[in-house]
């Protein structure tokens, strides 16, 4: 016990192993009577205990072998004597006493562990919590660098989607433009035509229209009295009837003053 090196908490395990009588000799049943005896069930700890314990056994066997028969003669009586104080100041203790010291002893040495333990598990859990914000940290630097991503994708297809109706709008702007400028020309040649004696389209479709009620008449009607009228003034009567059907379906759709709607026909003024 007196030995440099040895820490309080076992010092005080010793002291309280010399408390007792019958202690075992052999490893295994040494830890089981700490298990039992000493409530002591850290491992580290009883083999610690071992090894002080046996040390100190095997020395004291050692010391005793070498002796000379005088020698040990002589020691005899006094280690008698030792013993014999011992036993009379254990017997001085009454059993309760020696109960409450061991009691306080165990509480000390539990504290003790349980001091160890807490720091041990307080490093655990700052060491766990500094992994888990380390991997939050690099789960959001993946999150940040995905929307990132994501967004420069986006930016770029919208740049191509754009792109594409720009190609897409020009031929429907040239179309419409193409088709604006064939209908004013269709247009000026009715009106050459109405001078010159041949069908004007427009100016018919337009003036049968006035005639009807809410200047609007069902299509079919109208078209047979376009068409009628284009077979009196109109000299090219080489054209056949779904040609001039066409040309019908295409002045009535096409000029903003005619607007179609449910197989009607209303003038726009």
């Amino acid at each position: 016990m007196n030995k440099p090196g040895i820490t309080p908490n076992l010092k005080n395990i010793l002291n309280q192993i010399s408390t007792y009588d019958n202690i075992p000799r052999k490893k295994s049943k040494f830890q089981n009577w700490m298990k039992n005896s000493l409530k002591i069930h850290n491992q580290a700890l009883q083999e610690q205990v071992w090894e002080i314990f046996s040390e100190a056994t095997s020395t004291t066997k050692e010391a005793a072998s070498k002796e000379t028969p005088k020698a040990a003669h002589t020691a005899a009586p006094e280690e008698t004597s030792q013993s014999s104080e011992t036993m009379e100041e254990m017997k001085k203790k009454s059993k309760r006493e020696r109960k409450e010291e061991r009691k306080k002893k165990n509480k000390k040495e539990k504290k003790e562990l349980n001091s160890e333990e807490h720091t041990e598990y307080e490093t655990k859990k700052k060491s766990k919590k500094r992994k888990m914000e380390e991997e939050i940290q690099e789960s959001d630097d993946e999150d940040r660098a995905e929307k990132k991503k994501k967004k420069k994708k986006k930016h770029e297809n919208d740049e191509e989607v754009e792109e594409s109706r720009t190609q897409k709008r020009k031929p429907e702007e040239s179309q419409e433009q193409e088709d604006v400028e064939n209908d004013e020309e269709e247009e000026n040649d009715e009106d050459n035509s109405a001078n010159k004696g041949k069908f004007n389209w427009k100016g018919t479709i337009t003036a049968l229209l006035k005639q009807a009620p809410d200047n609007e008449l069902p299509i079919k009607k109208l078209r047979k009295k376009v068409v009628a009228q284009y077979y009196i003034v109109s000299s090219a009567q080489h054209k056949s009837e779904e040609d001039v059907f066409a040309t019908f379906n295409k002045k009535i759709h096409r000029n903003p003053k005619f607007r179609v709607l449910k197989e009607r026909v209303k003038l726009i003024k």
